[in-house]
């Protein structure tokens, strides 16, 4: 069940998370292999922010999409893992990433 969070909520192994975050960096995109399936994934990796925190937000495959820095965007149905000891916000197969219209801009 999806459900609204803050940033500061957020920890490991949660799903279905939504969240409207600022882009403060975009960090760049890569290649992944994936021990697991024994395929390569692409991943951007960008900061985000909102009133509560700071935390990394990583999108996989085909949910990548141009992000500009200091934009709001709501973010539906993430999920939380650890990676290198910390909490990472991800938008895999079953989440998205919008752009916030002008009127709803306030994270």
């Amino acid at each position: 069940m999806a459900r609204t969070v803050k940033i500061a909520k957020i920890k490991p192994f949660m799903k279905g998370l939504n969240l409207k975050v600022k882009v403060t960096k975009v960090l760049g995109t890569k290649e992944v292999f994936s021990r697991k399936t024994g395929s390569v994934h692409k991943v951007m990796e960008v900061l985000v922010e909102d009133e509560t925190g700071q935390m990394n937000l990583s999108i996989w495959d085909n949910k990548i999409t141009n992000l500009e820095e200091g934009e709001v965007y709501e973010v539906t149905n993430a999920y939380a893992s650890r990676f290198k000891g910390k909490t990472v916000i991800n938008i895999g197969k079953y989440g998205n990433i919008k752009k916030v219209d002008e009127g709803e801009k306030s994270v």
